[in-house]
């Protein structure tokens, strides 16, 4: 069997398509997506439209977790301007993408032939840990906690691969929002199968940022928060900026002794006026 395998799409369709169409379906049996298909970029629903349509098997990120907390009614994304820019972009969701997020795990197993694989969105542990690749005293946990040779993980959005004895850990990087450097780039990766025999590819394809840029305008999340322009700024760069804003908020929120559950609104105002916009180390 041969998957394609993507992760962190963030609601940026423009990427998506560019994949989907860089990818013939001749080169895959099967769609596998570790998670984060909802938040940041503009277009969640299409998003989820095209992998329904594509049969994509699917699991849950920590966007996708928040989202139903949220439809659910959990108190902190309400009304805060910190949650303003997910509650305007969640928005465009159907009642039944809605209900199909209720439906997703945080992990998922399957077996293919002789082989076995894993799929988690941060780590087997958690699905909010980022496992990154100089840490490889950490790759080697998480490896060693599942039963499985393969292990495809998510989150962070930097591709690599990380060979390790019999098994593999390998992480497709981001279709949305990778941090690869470069300009409107988007991460996947092929994994074939064949008995007992395993191989794959890391790839990248690019996409249309002034699409991107118009869906914004044209939903209005454009000016919904800095929200929109940070994950922009990180589509056009690959560098981290909504990490970078977020560490500037929350201390800034610390030194002023105020609450961060939610942020204080005065705060995040604060912030979008003061932040120099440095992406995160």
């Amino acid at each position: 069997m041969n998957y394609l395998l993507l992760s962190d799409i963030h609601g940026n369709d423009a990427a998506l398509a560019a994949v989907l169409a860089a990818v013939p379906t001749s080169r895959y049996d099967a769609i596998l997506v570790l998670g984060d298909n909802v938040g940041d970029g503009p277009c969640p629903d299409k998003v989820l439209a095209e992998l329904a349509n594509r049969g994509a098997v699917q699991i849950a990120g920590n966007r996708e977790e928040l989202a139903v907390r949220h439809f659910d009614g959990f108190a902190e994304t309400q009304a805060a301007l910190q949650w303003k820019f997910m509650r305007d972009s969640l928005s465009f969701l159907s009642a039944s993408q809605r209900d199909a997020l209720r439906t997703l795990r945080n992990q998922k197993f399957l077996t293919d032939g002789d082989l076995s694989l894993r799929m988690v969105h941060g780590s087997p542990f958690s699905f909010r840990e980022v496992l990154r690749p100089e840490n490889t005293v950490r790759l080697e946990e998480a490896l060693s906690a599942v039963d499985e040779p393969i292990l495809l993980c998510g989150h962070y959005h930097y591709q690599y691969a990380y060979p390790c004895g019999q098994k593999l850990l390998l992480n497709p990087g981001s279709v949305g929002l990778s941090q690869k450097g470069e300009a409107f780039r988007a991460d996947y990766a092929l994994l074939h199968l064949s008995g007992n025999q395993v191989s794959f590819e890391l790839n990248h394809t690019y996409y249309d940022g002034e699409a991107v840029l118009r869906s914004y305008k044209e939903r209005g999340l454009w000016n919904a928060t800095l929200w929109g322009r940070l994950a922009y700024r990180e589509m056009s760069e690959g560098k981290p900026y909504i990490i970078g804003f977020a560490r500037y908020v929350f201390s800034l929120a610390k030194q002023k002794g105020v609450d961060t559950h939610p942020l204080d609104d005065e705060i995040w105002k604060e912030a979008s006026r003061t932040w120099q916009w440095t992406p995160a180390k």
